[in-house]
């Protein structure tokens, strides 16, 4: 389960609008389906379009020598141009 609600931000790409999310969970702790399904469910209701294309785990720092005891899970999303005879990203 996550510690902390969802942060989210996003920026203009070279392929579209890029969408990003990220939580805090404790070292070995996965996301559990419904809450991937609410962030996905927010990400959708404003952009229909919008792909997943990851999600990875990353541990947080931390300043001492000890091992990390939490991790961001990170997901990614693209709204991808679609213009008529525009080129592809790849």
């Amino acid at each position: 389960m996550r510690m902390c609600e969802f942060a989210t931000t996003s920026r203009k790409g070279t392929c579209g609008k890029e969408l990003f999310a990220w939580a805090r969970y404790k070292r070995g702790d996965i996301p559990e389906s419904g809450e991937f399904d609410y962030i996905d469910g927010r990400v959708k209701a404003k952009f229909p379009n919008a792909e997943l294309v990851y999600m990875k785990r990353r541990f947080v720092p931390v300043a001492s020598p000890a091992e990390p005891t939490e991790v961001w899970w990170e997901y990614k999303w693209i709204v991808f141009n679609r213009k008529e005879g525009g080129a592809s990203c790849k």
